[in-house]
């Protein structure tokens, strides 16, 4: 899998980012308090929603609105990569953590926690999805 591009909506720490990532390797750097942990958690959430994150921190429960930027309703993510020659878009809102994989400008699935099992491994959702799209091709 290779990352492409990440658009971030009133996630933590951004109101609004779009990051390009390079083909060869890619650094995220800057002071404290600039949003790099935000990045990675957006990353996270937009590959696991929730389950990317403890559901205790310090004692306190930690919940899926806490990622929404102060102030804002809701916030969004957006993660671009490329698994096995194909183009992928996820995203993945907040806080109700509706979840969309399009390739290729369509959808191939929703992806809600409340429908059935939720995908908790990355490579178990690229498996479902290649076979998915080996099945939609064959069937064309």
């Amino acid at each position: 899998m290779k990352l492409l591009s990440l658009d971030i909506n009133n996630f933590r720490s951004y109101e609004k980012g779009v990051i390009e990532f390079s083909s060869e390797q890619n650094y995220i750097f800057g002071k404290n308090w600039q949003g790099k942990t935000s990045v990675m958690d957006a990353i996270g959430f937009a590959l696991f929603g929730k389950r990317a994150f403890p559901t205790r921190l310090a004692g306190s429960v930690v919940r899926v609105q806490h990622l929404v930027h102060e102030g804002k309703a809701k916030g969004s993510v957006a993660l671009g990569f490329e698994h096995n020659g194909k183009t992928y878009l996820l995203s993945r809102e907040c806080p109700r953590e509706i979840s969309t994989l399009t390739s290729e400008g369509k959808r191939l699935v929703p992806l809600r926690p409340s429908l059935g099992r939720p995908f908790t491994n990355f490579w178990e959702l690229m498996r479902t999805f290649s076979r998915m799209s080996s099945t939609r091709s064959r069937m064309s």
